[in-house]
């Protein structure tokens, strides 16, 4: 289904290559988790994944595509494919939450439409379900600036949606919520996976989570693949060889104290 083949990004400005060599095979279904240190190249390789950003060399196959190929028109085409959520949630403040989930329809539609702000009774009603689904329904008036962090991630969430994936990305989503948040929001992506049978592939700097709710994980070092296998075979050696320590039980059990 996506398929990375000798994927290799290199910036003019650094000496070491973002990412180098970088093959990986995806399937429907699996629930990917990306771990490594900052600066490993799991945001460059997601960016990459959607076309944000293009490889040096190498390819990025999606649906028997080379997407890294292609013009900046026919690459929007692919990205109604792809659900993209980020750290900082890049949602419009002063709009609505429900204003802000009805964008995520806006690559199916006319130009047109989306500049008018017109939509079907069947849209507005597919926006009200999404906000359902992330059980923010009873926000759908507020405007973002008034929520919470994990309240707007699920908008976010909700957003992406709309667009009706069939591969979800996310870019660090929970980097700057707290360990109960995150754990949350972790749950509410694997029902989603679950129920619409999804390729989900997220950048996560929490070794727990990525434990706990990923089918498969992959590290990276140095913009090299290191690790790529079972959660539980991700062991504290493997930990320590990724992160440049030597400790070991160094996992912080996850809390459930907050709500969100």
């Amino acid at each position: 289904m996506l398929e990375l083949d000798q994927l290799s990004l290199c910036y003019r400005t650094r000496k070491q290559a973002a990412l180098s060599n970088v093959s990986l095979s995806f399937r429907k279904g699996e629930f990917v988790c990306i771990l490594g240190k900052s600066g490993a190249g799991k945001s460059t390789l997601i960016r990459c994944i959607n076309g944000l950003q293009r490889p040096t060399s190498g390819k990025v196959i999606w649906r028997e595509v080379n997407i890294s190929s292609l013009r900046e028109k026919d690459l929007r085409n692919i990205r109604k494919d792809m659900g993209m959520i980020f750290q900082h949630f890049n949602l419009i403040p002063r709009m609505s939450v429900y204003q802000n989930v009805l964008i995520g329809m806006f690559g199916n539609r006319s130009s047109i439409k989306n500049f008018l702000g017109i939509f079907s009774k069947e849209e507005k009603e597919e926006a009200l379900r999404a906000l359902e689904n992330v059980e923010l329904i009873e926000q759908s008036q507020y405007r973002i600036e008034e929520l919470s962090g994990g309240q707007k991630q699920r908008v976010a969430i909700a957003r992406a949606l709309l667009q009706q994936p069939k591969l979800f990305l996310g870019d660090e989503p929970v980097a700057s919520l707290d360990p109960s948040t995150s754990k949350k929001i972790f749950e509410l992506l694997q029902t989603i996976h679950n129920e619409q049978q999804l390729l989900t592939i997220i950048n996560v700097h929490d070794v727990e989570l990525a434990k706990k709710f990923a089918t498969r994980i992959v590290a990276l070092k140095d913009g090299r693949v290191i690790f790529d296998g079972k959660p539980e075979d991700f062991t504290d050696e493997k930990y320590a060889l990724i992160y440049d320590t030597s400790i070991v039980n160094h996992y912080t059990p996850i809390q459930d104290k907050k709500v969100i």
